[in-house]
């Protein structure tokens, strides 16, 4: 943990749902994802945050970012 940089950390956070998933919108989904998101940065990772992603674009960020290592 002595590098400045500690690479990238990635939050996906889905709250919302297509509503042929038969699921509810999660509440208190964006605390939880703030948090992670202040102490992931805290720590010296690039931090991004995604909202409701389906799943393509969840695939998609995650092969961008295996990419960008």
């Amino acid at each position: 943990m002595s590098h400045r940089r500690r690479g990238k950390f990635i939050i996906i956070n889905n709250k919302r749902f297509a509503a042929s998933t038969g699921m509810q919108e999660r509440s208190g989904t964006d605390k939880d994802a703030a948090a992670l998101y202040e102490i992931f940065q805290r720590f010296g990772f690039e931090v991004s945050l995604h909202p409701d992603q389906t799943k393509d674009q969840m695939m998609k960020i995650m092969l961008d970012g295996m990419d960008a290592v």
